[in-house]
């Protein structure tokens, strides 16, 4: 259920982490884990990546694919704090930095576009086989976001 739509801060600084988020951590999903990562972390507005998303029980997993058409969208967010977000979430997505084979999804950097240039940031990757599960064709987890 949408409440509002998200607004956004345009900042991009080369000394700043920043994370790319395409399902629950959307800001406009509503999700509790979406409302802890906006308390800790400054969205600055939409991305997308080169890859396809998939649904996956209740929420949704993307595998990056660098030369496919498709694309997965979402927002980009400004870290300031990267160790103590960055772990929490790391255990919210089921990802152990220790055993990533074992993982549900993993932590990587990939070139995510914003505002139609390239920009590096952290993405939560699904680490399991697809063909089980339904790709969303529209990349998008929240229809409605931008």
């Amino acid at each position: 259920m949408l409440k509002k739509k998200p607004t956004f801060s345009k900042r991009v600084e080369d000394n700043i982490t920043y994370l790319f988020v395409y399902g629950t951590l959307q800001q406009a999903s509503g999700h509790p884990m979406s409302k802890l990562l906006r308390k800790n972390a400054t969205p600055i507005g939409p991305g997308e990546m080169s890859g396809s998303l998939y649904q996956i029980g209740e929420y949704p997993g993307a595998v990056f694919e660098s030369e496919s058409n498709n694309r997965v969208y979402g927002d980009v967010y400004e870290i300031t704090k990267p160790e103590q977000l960055l772990h929490r979430l790391d255990h919210y997505e089921g990802y152990d930095s220790n055993a990533p084979q074992r993982s549900l999804f993993v932590r990587k950097k990939h070139v995510i576009y914003f505002e139609e240039k390239p920009l590096e940031c952290w993405v939560y990757i699904y680490n399991r086989p697809t063909y089980a599960h339904k790709r969303i064709p529209s990349g998008r987890y929240i229809q409605s976001s931008p």
